[in-house]
């Protein structure tokens, strides 16, 4: 089972010293509602830097508050760095071709990325589960031939059995890579949201993973 070895903490140590470098000025969180020693830290410092995962104003990150639909394609469209002028209008009957995040959906539409939600719609403003930040990340992966999930038969989580069929061979493959961790108590919590904290930490890992290849 591979293991992403390298931490968030490695990265924000590279990009401290690229930062630092004569001539350049230092990054901080402009934030007021993230501080030093909240527990994504790092991640958030390093997402925010680079515009992967931006704030909700720019004062605050809002770290506990639940992602939408619409912020991880951006955050999946950052990471790839996709060329999203190359993608105008809108896929969705319910995302304005205007919107800050269109042409990420559109980008994402048609790397076979995100499927909407039925009807032509995306539902960008939809809070994302656990499994469903799986899926689509599982299909960023695919999307750069990257595979994993063949290494093991079956999850170790003690609630598979709540996880949706067509999320499976993604969790196996956010389990395999490590790069989406299970609860403590040994549960995947499937249908939970996720904070944006946690997406900052979950797309440090993609990008440190995605930076081996």
């Amino acid at each position: 089972m591979k293991l992403v070895k390298q931490t968030a903490a490695a990265a924000l140590a590279l990009t401290l010293a690229v930062s630092s470098a004569p001539g350049a000025a230092a990054y901080s969180l402009p934030y007021t509602d993230v501080d030093q020693y909240h527990w994504a830290y790092e991640d958030i410092l390093y997402v925010s830097q680079w515009d992967i995962l931006e704030g909700r104003t720019e004062s605050s990150f809002c770290p506990d508050e639940p992602l939408t639909r619409a912020e991880y394609v951006k955050t999946l469209a950052g990471l790839a760095h996709a060329g999203l002028d190359r993608y105008p209008g809108s896929e969705f009957t319910d995302v304005e071709e205007t919107a800050s995040y269109a042409a990420a959906a559109n980008w994402a539409f048609r790397q076979g990325i995100v499927e909407g939600v039925g009807e032509g719609k995306f539902d960008p403003e939809g809070v994302i589960t656990r499994e469903q930040m799986a899926a689509m990340s599982h299909r960023f992966y695919k999307n750069l031939g990257i595979y994993y999930g063949g290494e093991i038969d079956e999850i170790p989580y003690t609630d598979k059995e709540s996880v949706h069929d067509w999320a499976l061979d993604a969790v196996r493959a956010m389990y395999t890579s490590g790069i989406m961790k299970g609860r403590e108590d040994g549960s995947f919590d499937p249908q939970a949201n996720v904070t944006r904290a946690e997406t900052a930490a979950i797309a440090c890992r993609i990008y440190l993973d995605v930076e081996e290849y």
